[in-house]
């Protein structure tokens, strides 16, 4: 079965550009007519749906591969992002374990002043009932 389909479809659909296409329609390789100064190429129908096929099976790799770099990318962000995240979180980390160094430092002089002034207290205690 033959089909008649304008020249820039053909092009589209077999990926050729329309001067080497024009080069087979004047060396005869490719049946063409114009009507309307459009200029239609013949081609056998299953011809017609195997590039079409080919056409569609482009266009499904092509959105695949966007939908692949759109999550690529959205990985990349959240990877960045989780990153910053455990970096401020490194950072509270310091400054907690620095402020709990200090209330630690600050706890242990106010048990030793505590001890002594206990320490003190009986010592003072233990004199006065000596006398």
């Amino acid at each position: 079965m033959q089909t008649w389909i304008e020249i820039d479809k053909y092009c589209s659909l077999n990926d050729l550009d329309i001067h080497s296409v024009k080069q087979k329609i004047d060396n005869n390789e490719l049946n063409s007519r114009v009507e309307n100064g459009i200029t239609f190429i013949e081609i056998e129908e299953d011809t017609y749906d195997e590039s079409g096929f080919c056409q569609q099976m482009i266009e499904a790799k092509d959105m695949t591969i966007e939908a692949l770099q759109s999550e690529n990318q959205l990985l990349k962000e959240s990877l960045y992002m989780l990153q910053e995240m455990a970096n401020e979180d490194q950072d509270t980390i310091k400054l907690l374990k620095n402020q709990l160094k200090h209330v630690k430092e600050e706890l242990d002089f106010t048990r030793k002043k505590y001890k002594l002034i206990w320490d003190k207290t009986i010592e003072d205690f233990a004199q006065s009932e000596k006398k």
